[in-house]
């Protein structure tokens, strides 16, 4: 009897172990499908299978599964704009996270870090990346990997020192180099292209044009070397090169050549989505403002259309990571029914209910206090914003424009649909106008005659079908800002 007990036993214990080995092969097939789509740009896709995995591995009790699916779904979730709940599995994920798993841990906080970045947080941001940097660093020997992340590190750490800080700038990307020359070059061509591509950004805002061109070339070089047609990357450094040196036909060119390449590789780069606004801008510079708005209205649909995906993605995104809170909803609503056919004491269900009554009304103290918080913090960076801007717009600034789009995003759409027909003179004046500046204020701020000031301004009220007793400042600021 003992005997057959044992083999019964053991029977149990190996389809449990087969069942856990069949789980982990599974949540990493589902690691791995996460990883492609992330890879295509497909974020929501890839935050549907690191949920897949997240929900097996939990089930698993796997720490290190459960840190790595957890760590996918923060990624995935930082780049649909879903901040709280990236930093909510990110820290899931750092909870797991194995201590001796240093590369885990570093990838984590750079999660952590770009998810500061886009709340605005970017002392915090720095931080994360000079401790991700730090671990990597750690590291002996480092992989190929290793070291791409390392590098990747040190130039997100040169992306926060900027103006009087460049030099501490140039600093990493000069440790990120260091790196980078001794990587294969034949098997790492196209990234070594992305860096080379930062470099020279950061060379042409520090006024070290030539260096920049150089840069370039020697990507071109190397992408031709190795037969490599996609050269997005080199040709926008060239563009914002030209642009710089206000040579506007070669800016456009390379500009336009760009856009080709993107759109025959079906190659969806974030970093360029404003490329439509600076093909406008050139066309302006070159005296042709007919291209200039439609590529303006280009940029305004486009704006427009990204809104409205990344307003469904957020609500696929957030169906997904709410799926388990149902479930755990309605598990514990099982419970709770065995609790009372099993119980039978009156006694104990009042205890029960009071108590979770209580834990309810702790929670929602709580909640209110947190949704203070983030409303005080929120009307801080609005006025930071403005005052950012309002900064900006008197240095008579190239980033002011641009600045204000992201501080304004109505701004633009709402503009051009008053008039399809506006210039980029006229927006950037009605910005200005917007923001609450006299037509004195403007003219010396923009070092345009108080004459030539007034008739954008007349120009502006003809294009708007404004009355010329309506005060311009008011009436834009309760148009762009209504809900209609």
């Amino acid at each position: 009897m003992l005997k057959h007990s044992g083999l019964i036993f053991l029977m149990f214990f190996g389809l449990a172990l087969n069942a856990q080995s069949t789980n982990e092969k599974q949540i990493k097939e589902y690691l791995k499908k996460s990883r492609n789509y992330n890879i295509e740009y497909n974020y929501l896709k890839a935050l549907e299978f690191s949920k897949l995995a997240y929900d097996l591995s939990k089930k698993d009790n796997n720490k290190l599964l459960i840190a790595e699916s957890a760590y996918k779904m923060a990624a995935s979730a930082s780049y649909l704009g879903l901040s709280e709940q990236a930093l909510q599995y990110a820290e899931e994920a750092k909870q797991n996270c194995p201590d001796d798993d240093v590369q885990l841990k570093a990838i984590i906080l750079e999660v952590y870090a770009s998810t500061y970045d886009k709340l605005g947080m970017r002392s915090e941001s720095l931080k994360m990346y000079h401790e991700c940097a730090k671990l990597i660093a750690s590291l002996s020997p480092k992989n190929r990997s290793d070291s791409l992340n390392l590098a990747s590190a040190y130039y997100n750490i040169a992306d926060h020192y900027t103006g009087k800080s460049a030099k501490i700038g140039a600093k990493f990307i000069k440790l990120a180099d260091e790196i980078l020359i001794l990587l294969p070059e034949d098997q790492m061509s196209i990234q070594l292209s992305y860096f080379s591509y930062y470099r020279s950004k950061h060379l042409l805002e520090a006024g070290e044009s030539k260096k920049a061109y150089a840069e370039m070339k020697s990507a071109e070089s190397l992408l031709d070397k190795y037969k490599n047609p996609v050269k997005h990357m080199v040709y926008m450094g060239y563009a914002k090169y030209y642009a710089q040196q206000k040579k506007y036909k070669e800016a456009l060119k390379y500009y336009l050549e760009t856009v080709r390449i993107m759109e025959e590789n079906s190659i969806q780069e974030q970093s360029f989505s404003d490329i439509d606004k600076l093909i406008s801008d050139t066309y302006t510079a070159l005296g042709n403002e007919e291209k200039a708005n439609i590529h303006l209205k280009k940029q305004a649909d486009f704006d427009k259309k990204i809104t409205e995906k990344q307003k469904n993605a957020t609500d696929s995104a957030i169906k997904i990571l709410m799926k388990d809170k149902e479930e755990e909803h309605w598990s514990k609503q099982k419970k709770l029914i065995l609790s009372l056919i099993f119980a039978g004491i009156i006694l104990t269900v009042l205890a029960f209910l009071y108590i979770k009554n209580q834990n309810k009304t702790e929670k929602f103290k709580t909640s209110l206090e947190e949704k203070e918080e983030v409303v005080q913090e929120l009307t801080q960076k609005v006025n930071e914003s403005f005052d950012e801007v309002v900064k900006l717009a008197k240095e008579n600034s190239p980033k002011f424009w641009p600045r204000f789009q992201e501080v304004y995003p109505s701004f633009l759409g709402k503009m051009l649909i008053l008039s399809a027909k506006l210039t980029t003179a006229e927006l950037t004046i009605a910005a200005h106008i917007y923001l609450g500046f006299t037509t004195k204020e403007i003219s010396t701020y923009t070092f345009r005659s108080p004459k030539t000031v007034e008739t954008i301004r007349y120009n502006l009220r003809k294009k708007m079908e404004l009355p010329s007793d309506d005060n311009l400042t008011v009436w834009l600021r309760n148009y762009v800002n209504s809900k209609t």
